[in-house]
C-alpha cells in the first residue's frame, strides 16, 4: 500500500511541475506578444521619385526617433530628428534626396521606451534590440532644417 502512496504524490508532484513549467512558459509567450503590438519597425527604402524613405512597418508608433548615415567606412555623421512615426507612416528624407548612400541607421523608442536600431547598408536591414548607433545628443539636427546632401 505504501508503494500506491508513493507513486499518488510523484504523479501529483509530477503534475504541480508540468503545470508551474506551463504557466511559466505561457507567461513568457504572452509577454512578448504584447509587446510585439507595441513594436516599432522602422525601414528605409528607395523610392525612384521620391528618393529616400523611412517607413514603419511595426504593429506600434515609433517615438524619438534619430536618423544617421555613414560612407563606405567611417563614423555615423549628420544625425536629424524625425518627428514620431505611426504604424504605417513614412517620412520621405528630403535631405537625402536621391543620393547614393551606403549606410543608413535609425535609432528609436517603442511607447515602453525600449530603443531598436536599424541599419540599412547595401540593401539589407537588420533590427536590433538597443542603440546601436553612437549617441550624438549635441549634433542633433531637426528634420526641417536638414540641408541636402552634397
Amino acid at each position: 500500500m505504501e508503494k500506491r502512496n508513493f507513486i499518488s504524490v510523484g504523479i501529483s508532484i509530477l503534475a504541480l511541475v508540468l503545470s508551474a513549467v506551463s504557466f511559466v512558459l505561457s507567461y513568457r509567450l504572452n509577454a512578448a506578444s504584447a509587446e510585439n503590438a507595441l513594436k516599432p519597425v522602422l525601414v528605409f527604402t528607395y523610392d525612384s521619385e521620391a528618393g529616400w524613405i523611412l517607413a514603419n512597418i511595426g504593429n506600434g508608433p515609433a517615438l524619438n526617433v534619430e536618423v544617421a548615415h555613414r560612407k563606405v567606412s567611417g563614423d555615423w555623421f549628420r544625425f536629424i530628428r524625425l518627428p514620431s512615426l505611426a504604424s504605417g507612416d513614412e517620412f520621405r528624407a528630403h535631405w537625402l534626396a536621391h543620393s547614393n548612400i551606403r549606410s543608413l541607421g535609425a535609432v528609436y523608442e517603442d511607447i515602453e521606451q525600449r530603443v531598436s536600431t536599424s541599419i540599412t547598408q547595401d540593401d539589407n536591414t537588420v533590427i536590433a534590440e538597443g542603440r546601436t548607433l553612437p549617441s550624438n545628443l549635441g549634433n542633433i539636427v531637426p528634420h526641417w532644417q536638414a540641408t541636402p546632401v552634397e
